[in-house]
């Protein structure tokens, strides 16, 4: 937009500025794994659930302020809530958007996905990334090595200082358009069994 500011000393001529809209600050980012530990219990606790008020600390950009009812093919897991978000995660020195999907029931948060898009692989930025903020990670289920670079499954328990350990699911999965990639926190092992080594590694 111009906007006239002041009368010029010559004659017929005005001095004109351009008013720029005032341009939002850049979301706060935040490391993976504080992302992650967040939605362990800690350590030493018996739950059933998460509250559904879990991560509301984090910089998360969240859809709605309370769970909505899941997809069909959700509810068909046995999942009766959602809450879906987004946010900036620093994995390593990089920063990237993400998109946060947290799933469950009355009971609580039942699982929890950390989705981003990337060019290309290598896939296993974030497992070190975690690596080097101190989560001991252990492979579980399916390995790198054997799985396909252009779709895949991996499974580790994570243990996160002074809180619950869990299974950790990576998936990647690529296109003409590029790579998606998520990371999902799951608390049973009745999860665990779903996911299918696409190697056939189990």
């Amino acid at each position: 937009m111009l906007q006239l500011i002041q009368r010029s000393p010559l004659p017929g001529l005005a001095l004109l500025a351009v008013v720029l809209p005032a341009q939002a600050p850049a979301p706060q980012a935040v490391r993976l794994s504080a992302v992650l530990a967040a939605f362990l219990p800690t350590a030493g606790t018996q739950t059933r659930g998460l509250p559904w008020t879990t991560g509301d600390e984090l910089p998360i950009k969240w859809e709605s302020a309370t769970p909505v009812a899941p997809a069909a093919f959700e509810a068909s897991q046995g999942f009766t809530m959602k809450r879906t978000g987004a946010l900036v995660i620093e994995v390593g020195a990089e920063r990237m958007d993400a998109s946060i999907q947290v799933l469950g029931n009355q009971m609580g948060v039942q699982q929890v996905t950390i989705a981003w898009q990337q060019l290309s692989g290598p896939f296993d930025r974030a497992s070190l990334a975690l690596a080097a903020d101190g989560v001991g990670l252990r492979p579980l289920k399916c390995r790198r090595e054997t799985e396909p670079a252009s779709f895949g499954n991996l499974v580790q328990v994570a243990q996160f200082e002074g809180r619950t350990g869990a299974a950790l699911w990576e998936n990647w999965n690529c296109g003409q358009d590029g790579c998606g990639f998520s990371l999902t926190l799951l608390y049973r092992r009745a999860a665990v069994d779903q996911v299918e080594c696409v190697g056939g590694d189990n």
